[in-house]
């Protein structure tokens, strides 16, 4: 079962984490022990062995076990994939550019009114 997201505005140290963690756990009536699973991305104060909120987290429910975010992975990968071809890099580099420029309301705005008439 999910229970939440940690917010980036709930500070990004692991004993703050750690605390937000915490409290969540304690707000939802939860017990340690039944906490099976934590996914995370790989950053360091997550994935740390020793000071990560990886190994507090598993000090407190031993058999929660740690598994790397897939979505992020997944990120990771098609990253990679698209910085080692310079056609489809550039070609997504377009969009993106695209993506932004119409992005402006008032650009988007006088796109669709350009259109219509």
């Amino acid at each position: 079962m999910f229970i939440r997201q940690l917010q980036r505005n709930a500070g990004l140290t692991c004993s703050q984490l750690a605390t937000d963690q915490r409290a969540t756990l304690e707000k939802g009536k939860l017990d340690w022990t039944w906490l099976m699973s934590q996914s995370y991305d790989g950053a360091s104060n997550i994935c740390g062995a020793i000071h990560g909120l990886q190994a507090r987290t598993g000090s407190r429910s031993l058999q929660a076990i740690y598994n790397w975010c897939n979505a992020h992975r997944m990120n990771l990968v098609i990253e990679s994939l698209i910085a080692s071809c310079t056609s489809t890099r550039n070609a997504v580099g377009i969009q993106e550019e695209l993506y932004v420029f119409f992005g402006g309301h008032k650009r988007h705005d006088a796109f669709y009114s350009a259109q219509e008439n």
